[in-house]
């Protein structure tokens, strides 16, 4: 009678601990990815901002129309058209968002990789909607450890764009 008994609890012990590992990967997916929280309006409506999450997602791990900027210079662009997306390689080169002759408009998404603490030196301010009129997040990769506080005070924004940061450190 005791045999009977060990296959179906040693099957259900396999069943709940391999749910219980899938299930911790599954939520883990989606810690890396920071938001910062700011008193604004889209805070208070929780659905609007789960909807603006999945196209915050979409946005940075999809192809779209995207300019790289690099060394204060466009790198290169992916499709053509207006772009969606702008993706900073280096902090040097976020005096380029000065150059009035460049195409924002349509622009959604910023990018903007932060390789040194020292480059948390140079503050962005965009509160002043400089060309962005379509600009709702902006994504910040710290190559190093960095805090809320650090992005805080490294940009300012109006209440309508969102922050999100990760830290991917090189191995």
């Amino acid at each position: 009678m005791k045999n009977n008994l060990k296959l179906p609890f040693y099957s259900l012990l396999l069943f709940f601990c391999t749910s219980f590992l899938t299930i911790n990967n599954l939520t883990a997916q989606e810690n890396d990815i920071f938001e910062i929280q700011q008193s604004n309006e889209n805070s208070k409506i929780s659905s609007k901002k789960e909807t603006d999450r999945k196209r915050f997602y979409d946005l940075a791990f999809n192809l779209y129309p995207t300019h790289y900027i690099e060394n204060n210079a466009l790198k290169s662009t992916y499709d053509s058209g207006d772009p969606i997306k702008m993706t900073f390689v280096d902090a040097k080169s976020l005096i380029w968002l000065k150059n009035k002759s460049s195409k924002k408009d349509a622009v959604e998404l910023l990018t903007i990789s932060i390789n040194d603490r020292n480059d948390f030196i140079n503050r962005l301010d965009l509160s002043k909607n400089d060309g962005f009129k379509n600009l709702k997040y902006i994504f910040i990769k710290c190559s190093f450890n960095c805090s809320e506080k650090d992005i805080e005070n490294f940009i300012q924004v109006q209440n309508k764009v969102r922050i999100f940061y990760t830290i991917q450190k090189p191995s």
